[in-house]
């Protein structure tokens, strides 16, 4: 099987009304220092595998609720409500054999994250990752339009990097589709070989999947429950997922008095997902079995940050590379870094692969009150563009598209090399 982005240069050549396609510009910056090395970092990055986060899942019940996408498909993500109970129940900390209902997760980000605040976000605190903001829903519709494709090639690797994830939900488009792809690889009508949740659909492709929030907090509450949520969803029949929820409880045989194990099902509700270590274990065999990895991490964007994503990455001239971030410009401090992340994933000089690399950020045109916009992000784009021109590197080439039909102005850029 195979999977494609499905980028081509009609696509990044339109002439489409509300596209803009632009040019280097003259007086290029003679001096640059990278905004990512002299990042100001508050929060060290961390990097962690789907095993290491995943174990923190089980024994969790997770509910959950659909999203209707404009096209008719169907995600899934964690409810809010779940989150916040999950918080306020670990802070019920137990010390010896007394109970404390004191907090033992003190500090600004646990107050707004079980909604003590009010507040969306706050930057360098807690950055707006609980909640799946309008221009998450402008990349699926994005994605939607031709973008993602299965194709017959089935040996073409790709990376998957989303910025700024939050509920992860372009991401989540991409992972479903790729189940779909697997499915009909198999044969079968989910994503999966056998009744255990286990593909065998890897063919010498790899697949990196590496989602980033600023807070473990969003990474381990609700991106990778959302994950595994859709795998559940997309990727299993419903008896196997109930089969996966059991959980084995001892009962004595009437006759005798040996006892045995059985598995109990009266745990599985609908709505709900009961994690055990069985699922966990299938989601995780699955994954590798598919040459599917999928890595999280968290913390300020800096160099430490890259120095962290990038050995993550495919490195071979015919793999496929898509970066996503949305809302994720809001600040002039953070604009120019985001924008050098973005290219140093695109550009092989920099990205240390020369793959077909792709990056899509979607925005508002004006972040009113923090000073973030779309034209202060292209301006960027044009001085840096200016300077690598002359430092005789390719430069790299964007396009804006204008959402259409949305109250607040918002747009898309198309990024990639020249």
């Amino acid at each position: 099987m195979g999977f494609s982005f499905g980028f081509t240069e009609e696509d990044l050549d339109s002439e489409e009304v509300g596209i803009t396609s632009h040019n280097n510009k003259q007086d290029a910056i003679q001096s640059f220092t990278n905004p990512i090395d002299s990042a100001k970092v508050v929060t060290p990055p961390q990097l962690y595998t789907s095993k290491q986060l995943s174990q923190k899942l089980i024994n969790t019940r997770i509910s959950f609720e659909s999203v209707k996408l404009a096209n008719g498909s169907t995600l899934y993500r964690r409810e809010l409500f779940d989150v916040k109970h999950q918080l306020m129940a670990e802070d019920e900390q137990t010390i010896g054999n007394e109970t404390t209902t004191q907090p033992q997760q003190k500090g600004q980000e646990f107050d707004i994250l079980i909604g003590d605040t009010d507040e969306d976000l706050r930057q360098g605190v807690y950055e707006g990752g609980l909640k799946s903001w309008e221009c998450s829903f402008d990349l699926i519709d994005k994605l939607d339009c031709g973008t993602v494709q299965t194709f017959s090639n089935q040996q073409q690797s790709f990376d998957l990097i989303e910025l700024g994830c939050g509920t992860a939900l372009p991401s989540l488009y991409i992972f479903n589709k790729l189940i779909e792809s697997l499915s009909q690889q198999n044969g079968n009508g989910n994503g999966n070989g056998n009744g255990n949740g286990n593909g065998n659909g890897n063919s010498g492709r790899r697949v990196n999947i590496v989602l980033t929030d600023y807070n473990y907090e969003v990474l381990r509450l609700v991106t990778l429950p959302n994950v595994l949520i859709n795998w559940c969803l997309h990727a299993l029949t419903a008896q196997q997922l109930v089969q996966l929820q059991g959980r084995y409880t001892t009962v004595e045989e009437e006759e005798t008095t040996t006892a045995k194990q059985r598995k109990d099902f009266s745990n599985v509700r609908p709505g709900e997902i009961d994690i055990t270590t069985e699922l966990i274990d299938a989601f995780n065999t699955w994954l590798d079995q598919n040459g599917i990895t999928l890595s999280f991490v968290s913390g300020s964007w800096c160099r430490d940050f890259m120095n962290l994503v990038q050995p993550l990455l495919n490195t071979t001239s015919d793999s496929l590379r898509l970066v996503l971030t949305s809302e994720t410009i809001y600040s002039v401090d953070i604009s120019p870094v985001i924008s050098e992340i973005l290219l140093e994933l695109v550009r092989p000089e920099t990205s240390g692969a020369n793959v077909d690399a792709v990056a899509l950020l979607a925005a508002k045109d004006i972040y009113f009150g923090v000073g973030g916009s779309i034209s202060e992000f292209l301006s960027y784009l044009n001085k840096r563009n200016d300077q690598v021109a002359q430092s005789g590197d390719s430069g790299f080439s964007w396009e804006v598209e204008k959402v259409q039909n949305s109250h607040l102005k918002r747009s898309i850029v198309t990024l990639k090399r020249a």
